[in-house]
């Protein structure tokens, strides 16, 4: 089964939404598994940004429960229970973006426990990982030449005079998407935090200026922002100023990656709503694959086996008739769900799950459900341990070794209690039997009709349309003497 290779220059998105640390009240932790293509030397970073509602700590010891005075993130290993810090920082008010480069015994640690979120008034928003950004020069409008230019200017040499400078009235960032960040390099006199200042804002239809960002920039050498979900439109369609006192801008830089979702069929860490539709994106998904498989995708896929590698074939529900009668796709539908059947001959159960990436999709989370007939309908499902209680999920049931076929494929009941996978699909309906079986057709044209109907009475040589032997097959499609049979 071919999975599409790592390109060299991504960063793959494991945690998008907003969660609260309050006063180290909260915690969370991402599993391991998101982390499985974590790499010595990428970039870890995070976006977290002030949370100025939390209650229940009095910072000031002044009987008011929401000031704060300060602001903290922790992350961290938690290796055999004890926490050990990749970054603890208390700038998290003024620094919303963060990132390190990750050494071998840090990534390693990272693969076998994952990473520990806490700290004080803080939202976590989002966390990636991967390579480096490329980058590009912004321009700007130097008002002095009233010219663009990449080149630095200068806001202000007194501490207490402000000036600006505004870049994107002509599109300079209608290309950045989010996950991209945008740095401004200065030098400053200032010897104290608020002695220089940087002020990015946009402005809205009305030409009222807006503040993205406020930062004290006397002890740093450079800004950087993000490009997120809430300050994209702005970011790519407004007028961009950047302003401030004391300080003489060097450069000004859009840094942009191939940005990757990661979608896990066992959690949802980055949730659909969080992914953008607006524009086509990266998709990884982290699921488990096997001989029958159902499959429910919120993308459209044009070749299915461009997609899932040669052996792959996806099937429609057509109807059910004393069996499950699929039909052949070439092409799978954004939300619809299919019965997937793949060539395992070889390949190890641990292997049978893994990352398949999807390049520049564009999402539709609407789940559309296939045809009803005979009381059953096929229907997608894109929640992590969905109720399969009365349902019916595919799954193969070893009927002992001295049966023929000991291995038998079906969609099985449901027992109470029983769940399924994200990124899946399932039948429901009023029918009582606890196994369905599964008939596929090919080849849609010309079908299948009595001249290619045959009952089995011997022990002929017939297979399985993925290639397994079958010594006395069950009821179903098989292929026997190069012809597909059916077995009544």
């Amino acid at each position: 089964m071919a999975v599409a290779a790592n390109a060299t220059d991504r960063q793959t998105v494991v945690y998008q939404n907003q969660f609260q640390t309050s006063h180290w009240q909260n915690s969370f932790t991402l599993d391991k598994s998101l982390f499985a293509d974590l790499q010595t030397g990428d970039v870890l970073w995070v976006l977290a940004a002030k949370d100025e509602t939390s209650i229940g700590y009095d910072d000031n010891n002044d009987g008011t429960a929401t000031d704060h005075a300060w602001y903290q993130l922790s992350v961290s290993i938690p290796t055999s229970g004890s926490w050990t810090d990749i970054v603890n920082s208390a700038d998290m008010a003024n620094v919303p973006y963060w990132s390190t480069t990750l050494t071998e015994g840090q990534v390693s640690s990272i693969k076998a426990d994952g990473l520990a979120f806490a700290g004080h008034c803080v939202y976590v928003k989002a966390v990636a990982f991967g390579s480096t950004f490329a980058t590009t020069a912004v321009q700007h409008w130097d008002s002095s030449s009233n010219a663009w230019s990449t080149e630095g200017f200068t806001i202000s040499s007194d501490k207490d005079t402000w000036a600006s400078q505004t870049l994107n009235t002509s599109g300079q960032l209608s290309d950045a998407r989010i996950g991209d960040r945008i740095t401004v390099n200065y030098t400053t006199t200032a010897t104290s935090e608020w002695d220089a200042r940087v002020q990015i804002s946009d402005a809205t239809d009305n030409n009222n200026w807006v503040t993205l960002f406020d930062f004290p920039a006397g002890t740093k050498t450079s800004i950087t922002f993000p490009v997120t979900a809430d300050n994209y439109s702005r970011i790519t369609s407004g007028d961009i100023r950047i302003g401030g006192c004391n300080y003489d801008v060097t450069s000004i830089i859009l840094e942009t990656t191939s940005l990757y979702y990661r979608l896990s069929a066992f959690d949802d860490n980055v949730a659909l709503a969080n992914i953008p539709t607006q524009y086509a994106v990266n998709i990884d998904l982290y699921r488990k694959y096997d001989w029958n498989t159902t499959l429910c995708v919120p993308f459209d896929l044009a070749s299915v086996t461009t997609a899932f590698g040669p052996t792959a074939k996806a099937y429609e529900f057509k109807e059910y008739n004393s069996g499950l009668m699929f039909t052949e796709r070439e092409h799978i539908e954004a939300g619809k769900p299919y019965l997937m059947t793949f060539d395992m001959t070889g390949v190890e159960e641990s292997a049978k799950t893994m990352t398949k990436t999807f390049e520049d999709v564009t999402l539709n989370t609407t789940l559309t459900n296939s045809a009803e007939s005979g009381g059953l309908t096929f229907k997608g499902n894109y929640t992590p341990s969905f109720d399969m209680t009365g349902k019916y999920g595919v799954a193969c049931k070893d009927m002992g070794e001295s049966a023929e076929p000991r291995w038998v494929w079906g969609f099985y009941k449901g027992a109470s209690g029983s769940k399924l996978n994200a990124f899946s699909a399932y039948f429901e309906g009023s029918i009582q039997a606890a196994r369905l079986s599964i008939i596929l057709d090919e080849d849609e044209t010309t079908g299948i009709n009595d001249n290619n109907r045959e009952t089995i009475t011997n022990n002929g040589d017939f297979y399985s349309l993925s290639g397994q032997r079958i010594t006395m097959p069950s009821k179903g499609l098989y292929i026997k003497d190069s012809k597909k049979i059916i077995v009544k």
